[in-house]
This record gives structure tokens, C-alpha cells and sequence, in this order.
């Protein structure tokens, strides 16, 4: 990965180093979140970004699976949202015990 990173940042000819800006709209606290991951990583925000576009670039698409989910997790997503069919436990042996009896 930092071999990948070193390689971003001194690859290229005079003109593949010309930049352009991107605006984006993100939570503040998304940004904070992240931006301290970057730094642990070594990287700018902006360093980050244009590996996550080389890695689009990359694939022809996004680098990570994105599905819609099915019939069954939609609706088991819609009902924990409206607090439906949920089950409070103590800990993990609690829940089994509690889904067990379910």
C-alpha cells in the first residue's frame, strides 16, 4: 500500500501532474471521522480521494461489491428503523437465549 502511495505521489510527467478541483459535500463529522484515519495512514484527504479514483479507474467501476438488498433484508431494514422486531439483550448468550425462545 505505501509502495502504491509513493508511486501516486512522484509518478508522472509535467502535464499528468496539472490537478483539477472537485467540490463534495459530505457530513462534517464523516469528514472529521475520516480525515483522521488519513492521517494515520500518512495521507492527505486529497491523496486519499485520488486513490480511491485511480482504484475506479481501475476496475471500470467501484473497487468494492455494491448490492441492493433483497426483498427480506429491505424489510428487515425498514422495520429496525421504525423500532420493529427488535430484541434487547445483555450479551450475545442473552440474545441466542432470547432468539431461541422467539
Amino acid at each position: 500500500m505505501l509502495s502504491l502511495i509513493s508511486a501516486i505521489r512522484k509518478s508522472g510527467t509535467t502535464t499528468d501532474r496539472k490537478t483539477t478541483t472537485m467540490r463534495v459535500r459530505v457530513r462534517p463529522a464523516l469528514k472529521e471521522e475520516t480525515e483522521e484515519v488519513f492521517q494515520n495512514l500518512g495521507l492527505t484527504t486529497s491523496e486519499a480521494f485520488n486513490l480511491f479514483l485511480e482504484q475506479v479507474r481501475l476496475h471500470g467501476g467501484l473497487p468494492f461489491p455494491l448490492e441492493i438488498p433483497n426483498y427480506r433484508t429491505a424489510r428487515a431494514m425498514k422495520d429496525i428503523r421504525a423500532g420493529r422486531s427488535l430484541t434487547a439483550a445483555e450479551n450475545v448468550d442473552d440474545l441466542w437465549d432470547k432468539l431461541d425462545k422467539e
